[in-house]
């Protein structure tokens, strides 16, 4: 079975971008979660806030704290926009603030994180794991599939196992023709081993 689920709600937006390098302090005092700024692929910035802070490209060992970073990592967002009012947070300052900000229910890194080490030395059953762990970022989930692959007849057990698991591989693929409105779908560890085997079946 093609083990895909719908990955939107009535009302939910999809964004992409990156955690933003400019330091962000909000005006008011709120209760939605983390508070970022995130640079949006399309265009513009917007305050995203998050149930828990969303990992982030670690600083090569060599750089040093003072040193501006490349990136913070990339990602794939869903959520809802909501208005929220407050009183600014300015030192002696009463006035009444209203901000805008989008609250993510779900979220998928995409770019970033370090190279996963000792692929060859790992069992398929291993990498099958490394694909569904949300702390890794697709970039990093490539070099899996293709360690995968290279195991050839040797992983297509572990694959078969895990056909039916509904674990997301991929978060809100657009599987739309192009030039038609998008539709978003889950890609499952299911139907990404799906995908792994018949390659490897087809030689």
């Amino acid at each position: 079975m093609n083990v895909q689920s719908p990955a939107i709600s009535e009302g939910d937006e999809v964004h992409d971008g990156e955690l933003s390098l400019m330091p962000f302090q909000t005006l008011v005092n709120h209760t939605l979660g983390v508070h970022d700024y995130f640079d949006v692929a399309s265009g513009g910035k917007m305050l995203i806030y998050t149930p828990a802070r969303l990992p982030e490209v670690p600083r090569p060992p060599q750089q040093r704290q003072s040193d501006a970073r490349p990136s913070r990592g990339g990602f794939r967002l869903i959520g809802t926009w909501v208005e929220h009012r407050g009183i600014s947070k300015r030192p002696g300052d009463r006035t009444p603030v209203t901000m805008s900000g989008f609250v993510v229910s779900r979220w998928q890194w995409r770019r970033g994180g370090l190279p996963v080490p000792d692929l060859d030395q790992r069992s398929p059953e291993e990498l099958i794991e490394l694909l569904a762990d949300p702390m890794c970022s697709l970039d990093q989930k490539e070099p899996v599939a293709q360690a995968l692959l290279a195991r050839g007849a040797s992983a297509v057990p572990a694959l078969i196992a895990h056909l039916d698991d509904p674990r997301v591989f991929e978060l809100a693929r657009n599987i739309a023709p192009a030039g038609a409105p998008a539709a978003y779908v889950d890609v499952s560890i299911g139907e990404r081993c799906r995908e792994l085997r018949a390659h490897i079946v087809a030689g």
